[in-house]
């Protein structure tokens, strides 16, 4: 029997094709709707997407607070073994909450969470970036100042008396402590260096998702014994670079801190006398520990961070006065919210044992109309286009300045130009004398002139290592931008809707996914032929997320493939997606 046409059929109805003999039947659902009439007025999701990451937050604050107490406790027992008495314990925690340290710590943990809830805007220079950002960048960078100097005040109290006071009586007069004004200095560098270590490394500022979640009690416990131990090898470099530091500019902040505390000097400050502090063996391991502190600190807040932010939210399908996942995934504001929902979704469409995926293939009553699934699809698809235009015109860009370096900046004149050049070929032609007082030619070599020497300019400024760190622009850093902050998304709503599709087999008792596979398909396929384009770039074929999107599709349209090549005929492809198709059914592509 002749299958009916799929495209001709009305989506509000029952859909029949030769896949309906593969789906089972059962009686319609009632979707619950949203009351009305209620005197309580629900949030707008972009308010209840805020408040999502700010309930996770707020544990981020006490949880990296705590942390960073019970690091100072453990780097501090061994210093001295006095601390070793629980009673001394409670009550040195007491004056570490008392400390100004705490204050600065909540600030500088708010700050941070401000910066993570906006959303990521690329700056092509460093310069640029520098600029627009430079009123975060001064607070951060004042917190961080005073974070590792108050950090270090609370480092010295464990060591030895040498170390304790900032002044030393000698001759009569008091003087200033070489060892504890170093030590402080040691703080205050380290907390900068790594901070903007940190800050310039785009992998270190974006959250990562594990593949495999585990409680939040066991990733903090992992992943403290993991930075404690790293944090001693990472830090000696740093230390080495601080003691070069202290060579040349010790000495000024020692004279600094003479000024403030009005205290004499011990000696004549100079580079020579700076360098017998590096006798000093106990100095040297007392700021490398500290060193090590104040990196183990950073890390773990970063981890606590990931940690709370990346643990999975279940978000409802429909019909709830909560935000929906479809909605969640819509708000672009929000990008932590939206990765939550997609990862949601992943885990809706791949688990067995999850039944809210059944939501998705159920009709509304009254109407029978699939709006849960249609909103879904429009939604995905509408994400996964835009990700694939962004990447298109990205790569026209980067293409073009390939192929056209030498091109006039001034392209509306030389258009002009040719249009003139071409007007007066056509006068020639039919006899008609030309009135111009100069050659079109010499202007347009003018210009070509005067853009290859501007062009040669250009990258003779670049050239230089100063400038071109902070004026100059790789060609595919936009490119790299749009990945890493967008590819996770595509990944997880790519692995979802193909595996909603291969389940609808089984699970569509009505058959309303069939209509929207092939646009599924010719979405998936117009992002493979661009990526396929990007790939030929060499800065991006290393790329992580490169890698992981390409094998993610690619699996994906196989999937599909798989399920469903013996039903294409009925599907309408269009001609040019069943010969993109070829090598999919017929097990060739890699």
């Amino acid at each position: 029997m002749q299958s009916p046409n799929i495209s001709q059929m009305n989506t509000t109805q029952i859909i029949s094709s030769p896949l309906q003999s593969a789906l089972p039947t059962s009686p319609q659902q009632n979707i619950p709707s949203p009351s009305t009439g209620s005197l309580y007025q629900r949030p707008d999701n972009e308010t209840q997407c805020k408040n999502i990451c700010l309930e996770r937050f707020k544990y981020v604050l006490l949880f990296s607070a705590a942390i960073q107490y019970l690091i100072l406790i453990i780097f501090a027992i061994p210093l001295d073994l006095r601390y070793l008495n629980p009673l001394k314990w409670f009550t040195e925690l007491f004056s570490i909450l008392c400390s100004p340290l705490s204050l600065f710590n909540v600030i500088y943990g708010i700050s941070s969470l401000n910066i993570m809830l906006k959303d990521k805007i690329y700056y092509g220079t460093r310069i640029s970036r520098f600029i627009k950002g430079f009123s975060n960048e001064a607070l951060m960078l004042f917190l961080n100042i005073f974070i590792g100097l108050f950090t270090s005040r609370l480092f010295i109290r464990y060591l030895h008396d040498d170390y304790k006071t900032i002044m030393l009586e000698q001759e009569g007069k008091n003087v200033l402590n070489e060892n504890h004004s170093y030590l402080l200095l040691t703080g205050i560098f380290m907390r900068c260096y790594f901070y903007f270590k940190c800050h310039d490394d785009e992998n270190c500022l974006n959250l990562s998702f594990p593949i495999v979640h585990q409680s939040k009690l066991s990733q903090m416990r992992r992943e403290t014994v993991s930075v404690i131990k790293s944090s001693f090898t990472k830090s000696l470099i740093p230390t080495c670079h601080f003691i070069a530091f202290y060579m040349f500019f010790g000495n000024s902040f020692g004279l600094f801190l003479s000024k403030i505390f009005m205290l004499g000097t011990s000696e004549s400050h100079s580079i020579w006398n700076s360098m017998t502090l590096f006798l000093n063996i106990r100095l040297l391991i007392y700021s490398w520990i500290l060193a090590a502190l104040i990196l183990c600190n950073i890390e773990l807040i970063k981890k606590v961070i990931n940690i709370f932010a990346t643990q999975p939210k279940q978000f409802k399908i429909a019909g709830s006065d909560e935000i929906i996942l479809t909605k969640a995934l819509e708000i672009k504001k929000f990008q932590i919210t939206r990765h939550l929902a997609a990862q949601d979704l992943s885990i809706v469409a791949e688990s067995t044992k999850d039944k809210r995926r059944k939501e998705f293939y159920e009709l509304s009553i009254p109407g029978g109309h699939p709006h849960n699934w249609k909103q879904l699809v429009q939604i995905v698809l509408a994400i996964v286009d835009e990700f694939n235009n962004d990447l298109k015109t990205n790569l026209e860009y980067v293409a073009r300045n390939r192929n056209n370096n030498t091109v006039s900046s001034n392209d509306a004149m030389k258009k002009f130009y040719d249009h003139k050049r071409i007007i007066r070929e056509s006068n020639q032609v039919h006899g008609i004398r030309s009135f111009m007082s100069s050659p079109v030619k010499e202007q347009e070599e003018k210009i070509e002139k005067r853009s290859v020497f501007l062009m040669k300019l250009k990258e003779k400024l670049l050239s230089n290592r100063v400038i071109g760190y902070l004026f100059g622009e790789a060609e595919c850093d936009k490119l790299n931008f749009i990945l890493s902050q967008n590819s996770q998304v595509v990944i997880w709503l790519i692995q979802a809707i193909s595996a909603i599709v291969v389940r609808s087999i089984k699970e569509d008792t009505y058959g309303i996914v069939q209509h929207d596979i092939k646009f599924i398909i010719k979405s998936f396929l117009k992002l493979r032929s661009t990526l396929d384009k990007v790939g030929a770039l060499n800065a991006i074929v290393k790329s992580r997320n490169y890698i992981a999107l390409r094998s993610t599709l690619r699996r994906s349209i196989y999937r599909i493939v798989v399920e469903f090549s013996q039903f294409f005929d009925d599907m309408l492809l269009d001609p040019e997606d069943l010969k993109a198709l070829h090598n999919f059914i017929t097990f060739k592509e890699l």
